[in-house]
């Protein structure tokens, strides 16, 4: 078998079941030939520098599909990586938890990406979904196409949040450093208190809270997770503010999500310029100050071999939907809530 190289691709046989198969099997770019080889890596840093999937066809003179097929793949790939480096990990920081409002498919559709970031390492530890009803000032006919979706396939459930909410805080609080207690940073979102009041109930885990009206500066207590926002605004084209490049489908947008978190987590420094009060903050990754890494990860060292399903069966029920892209079906319009 040759490639397109010219050079002959090398071909193993499984000693057990006498299966045959090339040596680039488990690669990240399998069955997706094209001349360059370092493709995936260009389409990767395009992503993450903001520019859209037929923008990014345009410039490397590909097809959009073939963008999809490429940045689905590395995604979970993304998946995967984090959630074997970090599964271990025990928490021992204060987490700062937010939602960041996006919308997927149509402003009809309005969710949540819930995020634990650690608040001195800025880490991004994990994240769910939640979607929501449409809300605010509407004009008619858009009220009139609202009412249209809603009579057709129904509403969401209102208690999207607690549920994402309870969820997610529950598998952080299970991985805190046992001999410490758990700080928990939040705003004064009414489902955060009500989960933690009524349904959760955990022992040794505080709650602090502060105003989304305060000042979103280095003093405010949610500053990590404010941070991710503001780079998940400038870096990725589908989370932008009036978006013509929005994702398709929830679960698309989940998986553009994981894509940033990897880069956020393992390939990039805290910060870009040298901070007064984080010695090093320009020089590190946040991987780095938790030990996960031993310096910022290239391309290579994270998507050269492609995911599996068989390497998401430790994963969280929310990160195997999303490996497929998809979303858990309580998060889906149903006529139960209409």
């Amino acid at each position: 078998m040759r490639c397109l190289g010219g050079k002959r691709r090398k071909r193993l046989k499984c000693p057990g079941c006498g299966l045959r198969c090339t040596d680039n099997v488990h690669k990240i770019h399998y069955r997706l030939q094209h001349k360059d080889p370092a493709l995936n890596s260009k389409i990767f840093n395009l992503c993450v520098l903001g520019v859209s999937n037929r923008k990014v066809s345009t410039v490397l003179a590909i097809s959009e599909h073939s963008v999809r097929i490429r940045l689905a793949r590395l995604s979970q790939k993304a998946l995967e990586f984090h959630h074997s480096q970090s599964n271990e990990l025990k928490i021992s920081e204060p987490i700062a938890y937010d939602g960041l409002e996006n919308f997927a498919g149509s402003q009809y559709d309005p969710n949540n990406i819930n995020q634990a970031v650690g608040r001195n390492s800025l880490f991004i530890y994990d994240f769910n979904f939640a979607s929501m009803n449409r809300k605010g000032r509407m004009s008619p006919w858009q009220r009139r196409r609202l009412h249209h979706i809603v009579s057709t396939n129904g509403r969401y459930n209102s208690k999207n949040i607690r549920l994402a909410t309870c969820d997610i805080l529950r598998r952080i609080y299970e991985r805190r450093d046992k001999t410490k207690q758990l700080l928990l940073l939040s705003d004064e979102h009414f489902q955060y208190r009500r989960v933690l009041r009524e349904d959760l109930k955990l022992p040794n885990l505080v709650h602090q809270t502060v105003s989304s009206k305060a000042c979103r500066n280095y003093q405010n207590i949610l500053f990590s997770v404010n941070h991710a926002d503001l780079l998940i605004r400038k870096s990725l084209a589908a989370f932008a503010r009036e978006t013509i490049a929005f994702s398709k489908t929830a679960g698309r947008m989940c998986q553009r999500y994981a894509l940033f978190m990897v880069h956020k987590n393992y390939m990039c420094t805290q910060f870009t310029k040298k901070h007064s009060r984080r010695e090093g903050a320009n020089l590190k990754s946040p991987a780095e100050l938790l030990g996960l890494a031993d310096r910022l990860l290239r391309f290579q060292d994270i998507f050269h071999y492609r995911s599996f399903v068989e390497n998401t069966m430790a994963m969280n029920d929310d990160w195997k939907c999303f490996w497929r892209a998809q979303v858990p079906r309580k998060y889906i319009r149903s006529l139960e809530f209409r």
